[in-house]
């Protein structure tokens, strides 16, 4: 696909479940035409199994994340350590742990 802007990228348009879909398999540069279409095919053996290869995407990120240690629980943590090294009020560092402690239990109840 070629942008109005003049950049290119490498893209697999699909349907599952009646929806269209588009999945961005690489900047044209950076990803080879032979990469691409091996990309392409395993989307398509992915769809053949039943399975959003956009979804099947964006959960190997958040493993590759998750496994690298940024997870939303240990970012907030570090923020509430910067917070107290910067000298902030009790009430301060107490609302903002409140908060990342709601926030870090809905998100390990939506997973």
């Amino acid at each position: 696909m070629v942008k109005v802007s003049g950049a290119k990228s490498w893209r697999f348009k699909y349907r599952i479940d009646g929806k269209e879909r588009l999945l961005v398999i690489g900047d044209y540069q950076a990803v080879t035409l032979a990469k691409a279409r091996q990309a392409r095919d395993i989307a398509k053996a992915l769809l053949a199994d039943g399975t959003d290869p956009s979804e099947a995407k964006q959960e190997e990120k958040r493993l590759r994340l998750e496994a690298k240690g940024r997870t939303f629980e240990k970012i907030g943590a570090a923020f509430l350590a910067k917070q107290r090294k910067e000298g902030k009020s009790a009430a301060t560092l107490s609302k903002t742990e409140y908060h990342l402690k709601l926030a870090n239990r809905d998100l390990a109840a939506s997973l």
